[in-house]
Formats: structure tokens, C-alpha cells, sequence
């Protein structure tokens, strides 16, 4: 695999009419330089700041397409990147801040559909940013609930990667979370979308027999 990170910032549309058409060409250029340098896969920011660059019931639309965060969505920016890097033959990874609400620097304000604009005690203020605060319950399900709705609205099992898995817990974990929502006859395939990246090989081989033990051997280290 040979990725390229695509952040909130290169995605910013403040620069255009905020239109779905300056969106796709946006896109195509990111989808341009990745062929150019030889790439198979985009790592593609989707949720910055507790909100969404795609149809959710959870979080607010962002503002880094719409202007406003919370503003009204006039396209699923998630099913046209899909869309587009499969005509381009490109792996498309969902990246996810899961806890980062806003920073210091930030220059927008915040939704009222914001889940911390109707729950302040979900988040943690820190040296002028606010994040979610993992400690808290409602927070873990926030967080679960929203990979949930991602995976629910694909046809297709998301891609995850942890490029410094350890001894592999938090794959083991995540592999086990999805049961719940996955059909037995999809699960492998959805095992076969997990992949964890380790350097030190002791680690790596210690990964590789977690998964087996817990029946997740598809899970590729």
C-alpha cells in the first residue's frame, strides 16, 4: 500500500462557491497528485471537529465545506470521494478525529447540533481547544454510534488501519465491537478490511497470534 493523507485543510472549500461541482474538481486534483505519485490508497479526513463530511443524524455538516458549521448539506462529500476513487481504482480510508471538538486557532463557531453545544460535560477544555472527554460513557457511545452510522450508510466494509498496532488490542478490540453490528456470513470480509502496521517483529508476531485467538485471523499485520 502506498497512501496519501488527505487533511481538513486540503479539502477547505473557503476558497470556491462552496458549490458540489468546485467540490469534484477539488477532489479530482487530490485524486490527480495521488496517481502521479504512484498511490493506491487516500486517507481522507471525514470528521475534524465532531462533525461530518457526510449525511449524519449525529454529528453536524462541517464547516470546512459548507462555510458554517451545521450549515445545510448539499451533497454527501463521502459518497462522491467513494465514488470517484473507485472509478479511479483507489482505496478510500475514512480518517477520524474521534475527540478533537475545536483548537485555539480555530475560526469558526460551533453548531447548535453540535454535541457539545447541547452537552457541555461531554468535553474537556485544554490550553484554548475543547475535546471530548474518552473518560466519560456517553462519549465512548458518541464515538461508537458514529463509526457505527459510517459503516451502516457503505456497501462496502471500511477500511481501518492503526500504523503502530502493538500488540494488536485496539484491532482485537474494534474487530470485536463490529459483531455486533456485522452478519456472521460478512464478517470475514470485514476482518479482511483490518489492517495493523508494527516495526518491532516480536510485537508484530504477537499481533498476528492475538487475532488468532480471538478468531479474527483475517486481520492482516
Amino acid at each position: 500500500m502506498r497512501g496519501l493523507w488527505v487533511s481538513y485543510i486540503s479539502l477547505n472549500m473557503s476558497d470556491t462557491d462552496y458549490s458540489e461541482k468546485a467540490f469534484r474538481e477539488k477532489f479530482k486534483d487530490i485524486i490527480s497528485s495521488a496517481k502521479k505519485y504512484d498511490c493506491n490508497a487516500l486517507f481522507v479526513h471525514v470528521r475534524p471537529f465532531c462533525d461530518a463530511l457526510y449525511e449524519s443524524d449525529i454529528f453536524p455538516s462541517s464547516h470546512i465545506l459548507w462555510g458554517e458549521q451545521g450549515a445545510k448539506a448539499s451533497y454527501d462529500a463521502l459518497e462522491i470521494m467513494s465514488k470517484m476513487c473507485e472509478k479511479s481504482s483507489l482505496q478510500l480510508h475514512a480518517w477520524i478525529n474521534p475527540y478533537r471538538i475545536r483548537t485555539e486557532s480555530s475560526n469558526f463557531s460551533l453548531s447548535e447540533d453540535s454535541p457539545y453545544v447541547n452537552d457541555e460535560a461531554l468535553g474537556v477544555e485544554y490550553e484554548g481547544s475543547i475535546y471530548l472527554n474518552p473518560a466519560k460513557k456517553d462519549v465512548r457511545k458518541l464515538i461508537v454510534d458514529g463509526i457505527k452510522e459510517i459503516i451502516e450508510n457503505s456497501d462496502e466494509p471500511p477500511k481501518v488501519i492503526d500504523y503502530a498496532c502493538g500488540a494488536g488490542h485496539f484491532l482485537n478490540e474494534y474487530a470485536s465491537q463490529i459483531k455486533k453490528y456485522v452478519s456472521k456470513d460478512k464478517l470475514q470480509e470485514y476482518y479482511a478490511s483490518i489492517d495493523g502496521i508494527e516495526k518491532e517483529y516480536r510485537l508484530s508476531k504477537v499481533s498476528k497470534v492475538s487475532a488468532f485467538m480471538y478468531g479474527q485471523d483475517d486481520i492482516n499485520i
